[in-house]
């Protein structure tokens, strides 16, 4: 168990913008903190911070009792970490992979730190650098429960509020996903939004400070992924419905009709209502939009 930042060395390898935010992190909060990258000018900052430079990524896994691991990709991954000489350095120590790979890379880099006796922890990163900094950003990570329960301190300090989401090294990483898919298109509605306020002569200040930042800051948004989330987790449809799906269905058709009018590409917003459309062909209409929900996962679950 970890209780003190003086009691834990910290490597960190790869020091684009996130790796550097994870170490400027540490050395913030303290920690000995080891660096290596592929580029060396790039240490540069973080070595003026107080950190350790090391020649190689060996040598940084040797100096170190924890691992962090934030790397451009799979490739960069492959070729740096999944060596026998760097496998050795880690023999009984924790590795934390914060590296953005698919899933049968995930099953290597498992197959890898098993053979080498490497307790493994996978996370995803939900943030930009300057919330790591800040100590703003919920780290997910998968794996065993006994290996994030040991580093915490280190987890706390990058970022804030690490959350364990299952022992499965993928767990993290897809909860993250299933946060990028509303993240990800939430994002491009606000600059929809904002492009039609655009052509139809509104106000983009209006649009974005008066009604889009108080709608998430407020009860009403919050209530409404609140009713969604428990009529999805019970898988009832039918309770104290506000508004039903063909409701919401002959709203969004207004929406797009404006969309058209005002000569912008409606196919974000037929995507998303081609969706509502087929679970109303199921026999949803007259219950909640939550129903889509059931639409979407249909017999898989």
């Amino acid at each position: 168990m970890v209780e003190g930042n003086e009691q834990v060395r910290v490597g960190v390898i790869g020091l684009g913008k996130m790796g550097s935010a994870l170490a400027e992190a540490l050395l913030a909060r303290k920690f000995e903190t080891t660096v290596w990258n592929r580029t060396p000018a790039r240490a540069e900052p973080c070595q003026s911070a107080g950190a350790k430079l090391a020649r190689s990524a060996s040598e940084a896994a040797r100096c170190s009792d924890l691992l962090v691991v934030c790397l451009a990709d799979y490739t960069a991954l492959k070729t740096t970490l999944l060596t026998g000489e760097l496998g050795i350095s880690l023999r009984d120590k924790t590795l934390v992979d914060l590296t953005s790979i698919k899933s049968d890379e995930l099953k290597e880099l498992v197959a890898w730190a098993d053979k080498n006796e490497i307790l493994l922890l996978k996370g995803t990163i939900p943030g930009y650098p300057d919330d790591v900094r800040a100590g703003k950003c919920s780290i997910l990570y998968g794996g065993p429960r006994r290996a994030f329960d040991a580093v915490i301190p280190v987890l706390q300090a990058m970022g804030g509020s690490p959350v364990h989401i299952g022992e499965d090294h993928a767990a993290g990483v897809e909860m993250g996903r299933a946060y990028y898919s509303f993240l990800f298109p939430a994002l491009v509605a606000f600059l929809y939004g904002a492009a039609l306020c655009q052509r139809a002569g509104l106000s983009l200040d209006t649009y974005a400070r008066g009604l889009i930042l108080p709608s998430l800051k407020g009860p009403i948004m919050s209530g409404m992924i609140e009713r969604l989330s428990k009529a999805s987790m019970a898988r009832r449809y039918d309770e104290d419905v506000q508004s039903t799906l063909n409701i919401w269905r002959g709203a969004f058709d207004n929406v797009i009709d404006c969309a058209n009018s005002h000569r912008l590409d409606p196919a974000f917003l037929t995507a998303a209502k081609a969706l509502m459309d087929r679970a109303a062909v199921e026999g949803f209409g007259q219950q909640d939009l939550a129903a889509v929900f059931e639409s979407l996962i249909g017999d898989g679950s």
